[in-house]
């Protein structure tokens, strides 16, 4: 089976860009209704997914839950519950 049939495209695909602060993360999740997006370097290469509750605990440990001080921590400064591998499209 080839797993492209289940893939979407990436131009279809809601993402934040590994440069994107806390506040721009929230404010595409909230507005996409996403509860975990996927995070792109600036050469377009998966880098992580940045969920809810990484952003919830991330605020909560660096700023004691003050969203507008969290609004310019970039999201590369928030640690991730965990990452998810990519895989090839060749995988079985």
């Amino acid at each position: 089976m080839n797993i492209l049939f289940f893939l979407t495209p990436k131009s279809e695909v809601i993402y934040v860009n590994e440069e994107d602060t806390v506040g721009q993360a929230m404010d595409t999740m909230e507005k996409y209704k996403y509860s975990a997006v996927p995070i792109i370097t600036k050469a377009g290469r998966y880098a992580g997914t940045l969920t809810e509750g990484d952003l919830l605990w991330g605020i909560k440990n660096m700023t004691g839950l003050s969203i507008e001080a969290a609004e310019d921590v970039p999201i590369t400064r928030i640690p991730r519950r965990r990452d998810y591998e990519a895989v090839p499209v060749t995988t079985g």
